[in-house]
């Protein structure tokens, strides 16, 4: 038996619950994006952008609620994410 999850699903899944207890850990949340860079850089083309920027999305925004990360820090982890969905990867991790 095989069990066929579309990517999209995957991608919310795996990141659900870290997501849920990431509150107010800044470590964790820049791991969280680290990791949604990593998936887009393997990811084939155009299959898990959406998801990708979505789940990234709600990392950012609760690191904005929750931890004293800056602006420029999140917005760090927001290009870092489209420079690897174009196939760019930054020199230097991002935030």
């Amino acid at each position: 038996m095989r069990l066929v999850v579309p990517q999209w699903t995957l991608v919310g899944l795996v990141l659900e619950e870290p997501l849920h207890y990431a509150s107010g850990q800044p470590a964790v949340l820049r791991r969280m994006a680290t990791l949604l860079r990593e998936v887009a850089w393997r990811a084939p083309p155009g299959t898990v952008d959406r998801a990708l920027h979505d789940r990234l999305r709600s990392v950012v925004d609760l690191a904005a609620e929750s931890t004293r990360t800056t602006e420029s820090e999140r917005r760090s982890w927001e290009v870092a994410l489209e420079s690897a969905l174009i196939g760019v990867w930054p020199a230097e991790r991002p935030g």
